[in-house]
């Protein structure tokens, strides 16, 4: 069962929880696109996917954890979650897709798992706070400007093609210079 595309909770800005039934093993694109006002969700581990656009424009969401089910995360899936400061990416994911955590400005950090194999275009540009990107895994690709860069500095994708797994760091967010700093 979906919860399918913008028929449901589509700009619902009154809802400010919601408890996803075991039942439902696919998020649906925009199911909860416009939750103004939702803080957290549990998805349950029933769910294998998150669809386009999911979460775009919850405002409020601060913290997120993706089950252990989840093979994908769709295009724009938390796309625009300014306050969005938490983010667990389980093993299970082997694709983010294009802008999925754009303008995301309060992520400071993420772990972009082994079973990852790409991360689409923009999927974490505009995370201004973003300083710290752990990747468990060599030649990942990376869609245009995956991540926060000016292609004109060291940038995080330039740093990581060269540097392979390992956590790389930004010493402030005003720096676009990434460097890598542990295997």
């Amino acid at each position: 069962m979906t919860f399918y595309d913008s028929t449901t909770y589509t700009g619902c800005e009154s809802l400010v929880g919601i408890t996803i039934p075991i039942s439902i093993t696919s998020i649906g694109n925009y199911a909860f696109r416009g939750c103004t006002n939702l803080p957290s969700i549990t998805i349950p581990t029933s769910v294998t996917s998150l669809g386009y656009g999911a979460f775009q424009f919850c405002t409020s969401l601060a913290s997120v954890i993706i089950p252990d089910n989840v093979t994908s995360i769709g295009q724009e899936t938390f796309y625009c979650c300014y306050i969005l400061n938490s983010v667990t990416i389980p093993d299970s994911v082997t694709s983010i897709g294009g802008n999925a955590f754009y303008n995301c400005r309060s992520l400071a950090s993420v772990i972009i798992p082994a079973s990852v194999t790409d991360i689409g275009g923009y999927s974490f540009r505009e995370c201004s706070n973003l300083t710290s990107v752990r990747f468990e895994r060599t030649g990942i690709i990376l869609g245009t400007q995956a991540f926060i860069d000016d292609p004109n500095t060291t940038s995080l994708q330039t740093a990581y093609t060269t540097g392979g797994i390992g956590t790389y760091t930004r010493p402030n967010t005003s720096s676009t210079t990434w460097t890598k700093i542990l295997n």
